[in-house]
């Protein structure tokens, strides 16, 4: 088991390489511009804010690496 607080702390600075290593998201959508999401399928509502590393959708709504 993992304490998540630790693990939050250990990948700050690094959440777009664990999500495209443990997740199959397009490396095109860290380019903080619209993409398709990769949660809902949205076509145009999702992007990647670096400056938080929160990737938010129109639809679904802000996400950390949680």
């Amino acid at each position: 088991m993992y304490d998540w607080a630790d693990l939050q702390s250990q990948c700050s600075g690094n959440w777009q390489d664990v999500i495209k290593g443990l997740a199959s998201v397009d490396p095109k959508f860290f380019n903080g511009k619209h993409q398709p999401c990769p949660c809902c399928g949205g076509n145009d509502r999702a992007r990647w804010i670096q400056k938080t590393e929160l990737a938010f959708c129109n639809q679904c709504g802000g996400r950390d690496g949680s």
